[in-house]
């Protein structure tokens, strides 16, 4: 029984309360051919122009609160451009979030929700990392849609510190000062914290 009891107070589980899912929406601008494709030359192209409308496309992340007054920290490319953001907590309940600042070149935003009694992360200090030591990535991005509070872990190694990885998403062509791990990183689990054995 004991053992049990200390396998549910590990790691992700004392950290699983504080990861959200972040789910958002943007709009982005299609444009269709009413022609279907055919007859396109450059005289079609002059008189019947391509059609331009709007679409809403939803988009999903994760997220993880770092202080009880609801400041939320996730990826950049997870809400930007984002007309709408929703933070669900593991316990069901939704807000509706601000995004107060983010950086594409470090790929991090904050976001700002207004609740009480909010779970809280512990944070870790990334200068203490060492490369080979484990890793525990955690994610919760289905949980609004699958009513399923459970976050999603993974397991690894740190592989690199201080790494800068190419990226179309930034000005630069890069995101700077990475963190690399082995640990699987599931589809929606971008924004979701990276922790050490400690749980932080």
């Amino acid at each position: 029984e004991r053992a049990g009891r200390d396998r549910r107070e590990g790691a992700p589980h004392r950290v699983a309360p504080a990861v959200v899912s972040v789910s958002v929406i943007t709009t982005r601008v299609v444009r269709t051919d009413p022609f279907g494709g055919f007859l396109r030359d450059e005289f079609w192209d002059r008189f019947a122009p391509y059609v331009e409308e709007k679409q809403r496309v939803p988009a999903l992340g994760s997220g993880v609160i770092v202080d009880p007054k609801g400041i939320v920290v996730t990826n950049e490319h997870v809400v930007r451009d984002a007309e709408k953001v929703t933070v669900t907590l593991a316990d069901g309940r939704q807000f509706p979030a601000k995004v107060l600042g983010s950086s594409p070149i470090y790929d991090l935003a904050v976001l700002d929700i207004d609740g009480d009694h909010l779970p809280v992360a512990p944070l870790g200090d990334s200068d203490d990392l060492v490369v080979g030591e484990w890793a525990i990535a955690i994610g919760n991005p289905f949980g609004y849609l699958l009513e399923d509070q459970q976050p999603t872990v993974t397991a690894g190694v740190v592989s690199a510190t201080r790494r800068d990885i190419k990226s179309n998403a930034t000005d630069t062509g890069v995101y700077k000062n990475m963190i690399q791990t082995d640990a699987a990183i599931n589809p929606g689990n971008s924004g979701g914290p990276l922790l050490d054995s400690n749980g932080q």
